[in-house]
């Protein structure tokens, strides 16, 4: 959002499912700044390419953080307490009524 939310994509794998606040935890841990982590991350089980092996972003770009529009789970990163929660349909409002701020 006018560049300060990113949203990472992330290929989840069932044989070895992420850990969300490993993931969290690791990020802090090996420096990255808090300006660069990515404040929206979605698990997919598929990522879609082009004819040459590139990201269809597109895809991913208008659907964005919208739980209604995907049926992948996406997470938010909690400003409060560093962790990845599920974002839910109620936490989403929340954001877009700017409630919950990044």
């Amino acid at each position: 959002t006018d560049g300060k939310a990113g949203m990472a994509v992330v290929l989840d794998d069932p044989a070895a499912p992420t850990d969300m606040n490993t993931l969290a935890t690791d990020l802090k841990k090996n420096g990255l700044p808090s300006y660069a982590r990515p404040c929206f991350i979605r698990l997919t089980k598929h990522i879609e390419l082009t004819g040459t092996f590139k990201v269809k972003k597109n895809v991913y770009q208008d659907e964005g953080f919208d739980v209604k529009l995907m049926t992948e789970p996406v997470y938010y990163l909690n400003q409060q307490k560093q962790t990845y929660e599920r974002l839910t349909s109620e936490i989403y409002d929340s954001i877009m009524n700017e409630k919950i701020k990044f």
